[in-house]
């Protein structure tokens, strides 16, 4: 790895470490009981529905549409600390090959970053408009994420960034924004009715992601022909 990719992914690692260690040494009372260990669980299960994505060496799960939910529904603490260990059962579950130890402190630090930037872009929308703050919140995450990633990537290849996110997140955006949409209703649901029966619509995200994997087949075979 070049050195100034190896630098990028120091600065990371520690700003992302930084970020979590500061926001559970300030608050680490995790009061939300309930909700939180719904969340927890569920976003456990869903961050083993990984998609790879064509050209780009780690994945995305469907954990993140329970990460959207935690953003407006607990403290920062107990959201990070939920991003932090599905990213990490994310990473262990099932790869292909070993991952090394700095591919996944990477991971989980570019998540930890990204999911600060959404709470801190979301502060004032929570309580007034739910919808414009769950919207706000994927967009957010997944600029920053995503960006977190190209740079990384590029940095190893000698490439663009931009270039590398053209060929890669591009495809992860509608994702997203169908990610967002599910937040949106089951935040609702729970909110104004019961959240243990709102997660039920949880099955749907496995929908998604099962639809969204099939479609993504024939471009990942288009990438590596073009190899």
């Amino acid at each position: 790895m070049p050195r100034n990719a190896k630098l990028f992914v120091a600065v990371t690692i520690a700003s992302g470490s930084m970020i979590l260690i500061t926001s559970l040494w300030w608050d680490h009372y995790f009061e939300s009981g309930t909700l939180f260990l719904y969340c927890l669980v569920l976003a456990l299960l869903a961050s083993t529905f990984k998609i790879k994505l064509p050209g780009m060496p780690s994945t995305i799960g469907a954990s993140f549409v329970l990460f959207l939910i935690a953003l407006t529904e607990l403290p920062l603490e107990e959201t990070l600390m939920i991003a932090a260990l599905s990213t990490l059962v994310q990473c262990l579950w099932r790869p292909k090959s070993r991952p090394a130890v700095e591919r996944v402190a990477f991971s989980i630090a570019s998540t930890v970053i990204s999911i600060a930037a959404a709470f801190a872009a979301t502060a004032e929308l929570k309580t007034q408009a739910l919808a414009a703050a769950l919207v706000v919140a994927s967009i957010v995450f997944f600029a920053v994420n995503s960006a977190l990633v190209s740079v990384v990537i590029a940095l190893v290849n000698r490439q663009g960034p931009m270039q590398v996110w053209r060929n890669c997140h591009r495809w992860a955006f509608p994702y997203y924004v169908v990610g967002a949409g599910l937040a949106i209703a089951i935040t609702a649901y729970g909110r104004s009715h019961s959240w243990a029966l709102s997660f039920t619509m949880l099955p749907l995200l496995y929908m998604t992601y099962t639809c969204y994997e099939q479609w993504l087949k024939p471009q990942r075979a288009g990438a590596v022909d073009n190899t």
